[in-house]
């Protein structure tokens, strides 16, 4: 749920795995409500980025569907109003005529790359398709008759042969390895993200136990640590929660002390149960645990807080960031300390070192609170002419500024905002961060650093 940007894709990676979240994990009633707020927010939310052909574009005011994310959303409001969420039949029937036209036109591309597998947004599409009802028969047999389509692909049109009442089929097709998920190049693919896909495609084709080491290796790649992609982190999540929620019940008991405060005797009997507690102190707070039951239980617990000030140094990784203050005129000017009132220009530039054309990078900047932002077209009024690069999208918030951009080989883009020292006092200003949102490693920041805003004649 912290994921920052607001693109179609990262809004549906935020709800979707929450739809088992009661499935798997025992939740009081306060937390139940806070999820199912999360989930009729992005049930509302993705409504505004539904097109009038009933696709949906990656980000809003954009006229083009995003084929992946589009088939992504859809499958989201079909299981959310399969969940009891209240999703307007209008949306879901706009989505899957528009999708039904892109199934019956489809052929695979005569001159695709032979690494390619673009049979995976066929079967992704036939397969939401089939779950919302509307299984395309003809649709899925063409691609079922595609050369060495990928088990990702396979399975998933294997699971939407089942959902259109033809297990048979569905056997036929899942008697491959479908543990190597192969190479895939589809827009936010990855073989985690594909063997999560092929996991949760066999729990759909009644195939639990072809399913459980694929869940198994994905559990194991979550608990590493590393950096996941949103589509990563979603697919994984959906697959554990439905591989959980057709677990045998068990019940368990515990108990446990917090601070010296007794909880008393706790039951479980879901897969996973989540307290969050109360930090009354910054240290010595003290949580004994006791198994009172046969399981093998596993506890585990995390703390989490923000710093007080950015300590991490500047970074380029395959991405280079540079942010010049300029004043109105365009000439350098130093922002440590600002009279208050004075007005400025932020000019932050990213290239790539890379030989790689780069889609999806995504530049946050966030601003001390003793600036403010000013409205972008006063750039045009300044007395320099300030003009922005190309971008997918700029999203503007309170403190913070998102720029959503793809990035030629070798080239450079470049995006101003003004800004006004606005508030007396000494605040931080917080690194710059651009990355790659489906490519943690490529990334670069700036170092954070204190400013000033001080009385008129105070510099």
């Amino acid at each position: 749920i912290g994921y920052p940007h607001g693109c179609l894709e990262q809004t549906t990676s935020r709800a979707f795995p929450q739809i088992y979240l009661e499935d798997a994990v025992e939740m009081t009633e306060e937390e139940k409500t806070r999820v199912r707020q999360h989930i009729t927010a992005a049930v509302q939310k993705l409504q505004g980025f539904q097109l009038a052909n009933g696709g949906f574009s990656y980000w809003p005011g954009q006229s083009n569907y995003n084929d992946w994310s589009s088939t992504y959303a859809g499958h989201f409001l079909v299981e959310a109003k399969q969940k009891g969420y209240a999703v307007p039949d209008g949306v879901l029937s706009r989505w899957a005529k528009h999708q039904d036209e892109i199934a019956r036109n489809w052929r695979y591309p005569a001159s695709a790359d032979a690494r390619s597998d673009y049979g995976i947004y066929q079967a992704y599409r036939l397969y939401a398709l089939a779950l919302y009802g509307q299984a395309n028969l003809g649709a899925m047999n063409r691609l079922r008759e595609v050369k060495n389509l990928s088990p990702a692909a396979k399975a998933q049109l294997a699971a939407a042969y089942v959902l259109a009442g033809r297990q048979d089929v569905a056997n036929q097709m899942l008697t491959a390895n479908l543990d190597d998920p192969g190479s895939l190049t589809s827009d936010y693919g990855s073989p985690l993200r594909d063997r999560a896909v092929i996991a949760s495609a066999l729990i759909s084709a009644n195939q639990r136990k072809l399913a459980a080491p694929l869940v198994n290796k994905l559990v194991d790649e979550m608990n590493r640590k590393a950096w996941l992609s949103t589509q990563e982190s979603a697919f994984a999540l959906i697959a554990i929660g439905r591989f959980l929620s057709t677990e045998s019940k068990e019940t368990a008991r515990f108990s446990y002390t917090y601070n010296g405060a007794d909880a008393g005797d706790q039951q479980l009997s879901k897969p996973s149960w989540l307290k969050q507690l109360k930090t009354n102190k910054l240290n010595g707070n003290q949580l004994a645990f006791k198994n009172l039951s046969k399981r093998t239980l596993y506890v585990e617990v995390t703390a989490q807080g923000q710093p007080k000030e950015d300590k991490m140094g500047a970074a380029n990784n395959g991405l280079v960031l540079e942010v010049r203050y300029l004043d109105n005129e365009g000439k350098p000017l130093r922002v440590d300390r600002l009279e208050q009132g004075t007005d400025f220009i932020a000019a932050v530039s990213v290239k790539t070192t890379t030989k790689r054309y780069l889609r999806d990078v995504a530049l946050t900047q966030v601003f001390p609170s003793g600036w403010e932002i000013l409205n972008e077209r006063m750039l045009e009024a300044s007395g320099q002419s300030f003009t922005n690069s190309v971008s997918d999208y700029r999203d503007l918030r309170d403190d913070r500024i998102m720029t959503y951009f793809n990035l030629n080989s070798g080239s450079t883009s470049t995006y101003y905002v003004r800004l006004n020292a606005a508030y007396l006092g000494r605040f931080y200003l917080p690194a710059s961060a651009v990355e790659m949102m489906y490519e943690g490693s490529m990334n670069a920041r700036t170092q954070g650093m204190w400013v000033e805003v001080v009385q008129t004649g105070g510099v």
